[in-house]
């Protein structure tokens, strides 16, 4: 799914992109709605199937910000993915990230750190977009 800047990023969206990559990282490609939701409630997520497939067909309203993140937490995503829509370089290394240890994900976030302070210098403000 492609989605640009310009155009309206829905929740809808949001989710079924995390959906998709989720499918792929974990080898269930014909994985349905109600095993997700299976999947997420074993995870601490509380939803329920109905709701969750309302939000993915997009006939759900926006959910408040405890549902959002949640969602968040299970895919591995900021809560603030479903502010905007993310590249798909973006995508690609939220997905990378989230299959690493959590040792491994904080050496990453240092470097990241590291990198955002040598191009974007105390007092600089930056093109930056926290996730």
């Amino acid at each position: 799914m492609t989605v640009s800047d310009s155009e309206s990023w829905t929740i809808a969206e949001a989710l079924n992109r995390l959906i998709d990559d989720y499918k792929e990282r974990t080898g269930q490609p014909k994985l349905s709605i109600r095993a997700l939701t299976r999947q997420m409630r074993s995870d601490g997520v509380t939803i329920s199937h109905g709701t969750l497939q309302n939000l993915v067909n997009g006939s759900h309203g926006n959910p408040g910000r405890e549902l959002q993140n949640s969602l968040a937490r299970f895919f591995g995503v900021s809560p603030v993915y479903f502010d905007a829509p993310p590249t798909s370089l973006e995508v690609e290394v939220m997905g990378r990230f989230a299959d690493l240890s959590p040792e491994r994900q904080e050496a990453v976030l240092q470097l990241i750190n590291d990198l955002h302070a040598e191009e974007h210098p105390p007092g600089e403000t930056g093109d930056y977009r926290p996730r």
